[in-house]
Parts: C-alpha cells; sequence; structure tokens
C-alpha cells in the first residue's frame, strides 16, 4: 500500500496518516482494482485487433490461454485467493500464428511504453527469435509500431491496422397478434 501511496507522489508521514483510515484503505485498494481492470481490458482489445489483422491475412493464430492457479482458502468457508497467472508462450509471446505460406510467427502486443521491457524480457529468455517474429507497440488508436525479431531494434515502422467488425446487435421486434 505504501508503495501505492509513493506512486501518487504522497508524502511518507501523510501516508502514515491516510493508511489510519480504513475507509480511504478501501477506496484506494478498489481504485487499485480499477486501474488494474482498465489495463487488463485495454491489453485484450489490443490483442483482438492484433488477431483479426492477423487472421485477415490468412494466418492461422492461436491466443496464449489464461492459466490461474488458487491457493485454497486461509478460512473455512472463504473465498481461495488466485496466486499465479499466466498468459504467455514461453513467458514472452501472446499469439503462435502459421502464415499461409507456412512460416511460423510469433508476436507479442504491448503499448509503446512498455515495450523495452517487453524487448529485455524476450531477449533475455533465451528464446530463438526468427525475422517473422514481431513485438507490436500500440502508438495511438490502431496505429502500431512493429519491431522485427531477432533484435526487435528501434525505431521500427509503423502499421496502422483496420478496425474491428463491429458485433452484430439484436434487434428484438414485438410480434402483433
Amino acid at each position: 500500500m505504501l508503495r501505492f501511496l509513493r506512486q501518487l507522489k504522497i508524502a511518507p508521514a501523510e501516508a502514515r496518516c491516510l493508511l489510519s483510515s480504513q475507509s480511504l484503505l478501501a477506496d484506494l485498494d478498489a481504485l487499485r482494482q480499477k486501474s488494474r481492470r482498465r489495463a487488463q481490458a485495454k491489453g485484450a482489445r489490443l490483442e483482438r485487433l492484433v488477431q483479426a489483422a492477423l487472421e485477415a491475412e490468412g494466418a492461422k493464430v492461436e491466443r496464449a490461454p489464461k492459466i490461474v492457479r488458487w491457493r485454497p482458502a486461509e478460512e473455512p468457508g472463504g473465498k481461495p485467493q488466485p496466486f499465479s497467472t499466466r498468459h504467455d508462450f514461453f513467458g514472452c509471446w501472446d499469439f503462435m500464428a502459421v502464415m499461409p505460406d507456412g512460416r511460423r510467427c510469433m508476436v507479442q502486443v504491448t503499448t509503446l511504453e512498455n515495450v523495452a521491457h517487453k524487448r529485455v524480457k524476450i531477449l533475455r529468455a533465451g528464446f530463438p527469435s526468427t525475422p517473422d517474429d514481431r513485438i507490436l507497440a500500440q502508438e495511438k488508436g490502431r496505429r502500431f509500431r512493429e519491431l522485427v525479431g531477432p533484435a526487435f531494434a528501434m525505431p521500427g515502422r509503423t502499421l496502422t491496422l483496420p478496425a474491428l467488425p463491429r458485433r452484430p446487435t439484436l434487434t428484438v421486434t414485438p410480434e402483433v397478434g
């Protein structure tokens, strides 16, 4: 909690005062959870956008499954708690795609602010990257920076992906009779 207050640039003395208030603790916890949910939703949106673009090129795409491990409840009748989640292939990649000509392509989707962290993670993992592997970093909206393997060097080229198709809306017409 103190780390979160430091991120908000609150002085340690003020943070101790603030931490004494239980309602503020609940508010900060709710704010942190809301922020985390928004980040997860944005990541899922970006992944759907990239997956749709790859499939439009004729690629067979497999998204990394979300795996959650649960710790049993500490109290009888309590809720079990998640303690480990995994979302990536080989700890690095969001997608595995096979292009129509048979090439294999691994893809990591991220934001431009987080691209350096993802690049270092992939390079340190020792995964045998190829020139077909990509890191796609969102710049704004549907515009992405494409970093090509195996070095994933900046600045990379800029891509604009097509919009996702809209979900069909269900229209209910009342029956007359």
